[in-house]
């Protein structure tokens, strides 16, 4: 579904709201980005998030590059001895209810699975004598993050906000077309729970009662 698509749904589920009343595209695709982020916060355990590939962000052979370890946060340079990140630079994923980015990372054969972390995190589990041969990564500026990994290719699929401008095959394509990654299943609540929010707000605007008056002459 794209985000046309789910803001005219909006609007066309919203009764009592007259098509030339004050709800723009911009604030009902505000209103679905923070209704599902919510959403998804409430079901970030369920196994069913990144079952359907068509509204995730897939990147099958994600390459990583290595990151000079003296150049990263004072925490890490004691604490990890090789640092990689990703070659793509990626917008803003969606959140979990543990404050982790949406994301499945692994080896591209899926022997391995990376552990989402953050750098003080990471630098802790240094002090960990089960630490084992866990993989972590972190997700900062866009990058994804791997320390202590000698894996060259990773496999990632997750949830993302829409870019302000996505570019693909050379052409670019407008916030309006794309993809906006709600899980079938999750389709009904979403649209009520959106649809009930911007109808209570519209009906808390005061009515124009003056709509053919220039602006400097309304009282």
């Amino acid at each position: 579904m794209r985000i046309r698509d789910a803001i005219s749904r909006v609007k066309n589920g919203i009764n009592g709201i007259k098509r030339d009343e004050r709800v723009s595209n911009q604030f009902v695709h505000s209103v679905l980005n923070s209704t599902l982020e919510l959403l998804l916060k409430q079901q970030s355990k369920d196994k069913r998030l990144f079952s359907n590939l068509s509204i995730l962000t897939v990147s099958e052979c994600e390459e990583l590059e290595e990151v000079d370890v003296a150049n990263c946060s004072p925490i890490l340079i004691k604490s990890c001895r090789t640092l990689k990140q990703s070659v793509t630079t990626f917008g803003t994923p969606y959140y979990s209810s543990y404050n982790r980015p949406l994301l499945y990372v692994s080896s591209i054969d899926d022997s391995v699975d990376f552990i989402p972390s953050t750098p003080f995190e990471f630098a802790q589990t240094k002090f960990n004598e089960f630490k084992g041969r866990k993989q972590y990564y972190w997700f900062e500026n866009g990058k994804l993050i791997f320390p202590d990994t000698e894996i060259d290719y990773v496999k990632i699929r997750g949830y993302f906000k829409a870019d302000l401008a996505l570019k693909l095959n050379g052409t670019c394509r407008s916030v309006l077309d794309q993809e906006f990654p709600v899980p079938g299943w999750l389709e009904k609540d979403l649209f009520n729970l959106v649809q009930t929010e911007i109808y209570s707000f519209n009906k808390r605007i005061p009515k124009d009662e003056n709509t053919n008056l220039n602006t400097n002459i309304k009282t």
